[in-house]
């Protein structure tokens, strides 16, 4: 944590202490304490004055200047920032234990601005999983921050990389460990390409289609089935596991043996 006690002559008015709240939080202070001397009958800090004297008036601390912090553009409204009515990106498909998740990534001036994220069938536990984790990583995008939209987006991407479930797909450094990991690679690929490429990485909104299937396989059910198995993007309410499917017109898990019939 980062705090600082700041202390102010008697002479102080409300534009000094709203100019040390401002210069806190443009430095990235994650708290400030005011105290304006003679405020209180005892205190810690005094000027050194014989009783002959009169009080002298300290002076002012020096106000260092500000770092520089990358430019924003748009407008905040309490703190979020309003969606432009425009905004550039592109959906990748990529592969996860989960079945095929498309990722959408949209891009203001400022950077990435919001991540979409679908898998399964509208109304499944899945679905709603996935619509939670997008909307809560394009909250976080959209919140007013020292630390620029792309950096952040980063560091969204460190903390989902690798997290793993029950199942994976893949191998090596191909393998996807589960649907958070999935949204990690996406954006360190974005980045990744948009370093190597970056007036041809992003086109119209909704315009690419990338598919990253590492190596094809499909772990966890047997590959001979999979034209008989349709997978339905529920969890089964037994075992917790995404292995639930139609089979002879019945769900199915293929991991607990679960059956709602």
């Amino acid at each position: 944590s980062i705090s600082k006690t700041v202390n102010l002559p008697n002479s102080a008015t409300r534009d000094d202490v709203r100019a040390a709240y401002q210069q806190a939080r443009d430095l990235g202070c994650l708290g400030i304490t005011i105290f304006r001397d003679g405020s209180k009958s005892e205190q810690v800090l005094n000027v050194g004055v014989k009783a002959d004297q009169p009080a002298a008036v300290p002076a002012a601390p020096a106000v260092a200047p500000a770092p520089a912090s990358p430019a924003r553009h748009g407008r905040y409204i309490q703190g979020i920032k309003e969606r432009p009515e425009v905004v550039t990106g592109y959906t990748r498909q990529v592969r996860a234990p989960e079945g095929k998740v498309n990722i959408t990534l949209n891009s203001d001036e400022d950077g990435v601005l919001e991540i979409f994220v679908n898998v399964g069938k509208a109304g499944s536990d899945i679905a709603a999983l996935a619509e939670a984790l997008g909307r809560l990583m394009s909250l976080h995008l959209r919140i007013d921050s020292p630390i620029s939209q792309d950096e952040r987006a980063q560091e969204i991407a460190r903390q989902l990389r690798s997290i793993g479930g029950s199942s994976s797909i893949g191998f090596g450094i191909e393998r996807v460990r589960s649907l958070p990991d999935a949204v990690a690679r996406t954006i360190e690929g974005h980045f990744a390409e948009r370093k190597a490429t970056p007036t041809a990485t992003e086109g119209a909104a909704g315009g690419t289609n990338h598919t990253l299937n590492g190596n094809g396989s499909h772990s966890g059910v047997n590959p001979q089935n999979i034209q008989q198995l349709s997978v339905i993007g529920n969890l089964c309410p037994q075992c917790g596991n995404n292995t639930l499917y139609f089979e002879e017109g019945c769900k199915k898990c293929v991991s607990c043996g679960y059956s709602e019939c």
